[in-house]
């Protein structure tokens, strides 16, 4: 694990600071690449990512190459700022169990049509009001028949684990999950920033 404020191998004048991390805690990020820009933009939040904290440096996080677990530095590598967030409420009990969850989804495939779904109908009105935006949700659930645990997106995963584990941190279903949803969840407290410039 990195010692707390110590740069990212690479990105010099980005820092890190991992110090006093739990299990389930959860790290909002975004980066500068393409991608991260097209889903904030597509979703109208300040984050595109969501990664939920394991035990000794590790987390667990749904990207294009499926759920796995990972190191956090990786994890962390590209992000440009990440905020961490710990439920109100959870004690070691809850934690256990909801990365004992989030584990057992490990190789389940990156749920892109959900992702895409769940920008379009949770971020900008302009977005969701449209033709386009209502048929891409009726595809999304129409494909999956009302089965979304067989493939999950970044923050889908994180809110169905904390549902699984008793805790619910948003109102709306775990395939309407943003990571702007997380963030602004009132069952969370805003911890520290994790990575910054």
């Amino acid at each position: 694990m990195p010692s707390s404020s110590s740069p990212l191998s690479g990105k010099e004048s980005m820092y890190v600071d991992v110090s006093g991390l739990q299990p389930a805690d959860i790290i909002v990020t975004r980066n500068e690449q393409a991608q991260s820009k097209v889903i904030r933009a597509g979703s109208c939040s300040t984050y595109s990512h969501a990664i939920l904290v394991l035990e000794n440096g590790k987390c667990i996080e749904a990207t294009g190459e499926g759920t796995q677990a990972k190191s956090l530095n990786i994890a962390l590598f590209k992000a440009t700022y990440g905020a961490l967030y710990r439920h109100k409420t959870i004690d070691a009990n809850y934690a256990a169990w909801i990365c004992h969850y989030a584990e057992q989804q490990q190789g389940k495939p990156y749920d892109y049509g959900g992702a895409l779904r769940a920008g379009v109908s949770t971020g900008c009105k302009s977005i969701r009001q449209t033709l386009g935006g209502v048929i891409i949700q009726l595809i999304d659930e129409t494909a999956k028949k009302g089965n979304h645990d067989n493939s999950f997106f970044c923050s889908e995963l994180i809110v169905r684990a904390f549902e699984q584990g008793g805790l619910p941190i948003i109102r709306a279903r775990a395939q309407m999950a943003t990571p702007e949803a997380i963030a602004k969840s009132s069952a969370l407290n805003y911890i520290k920033d994790v990575v910054t410039s």
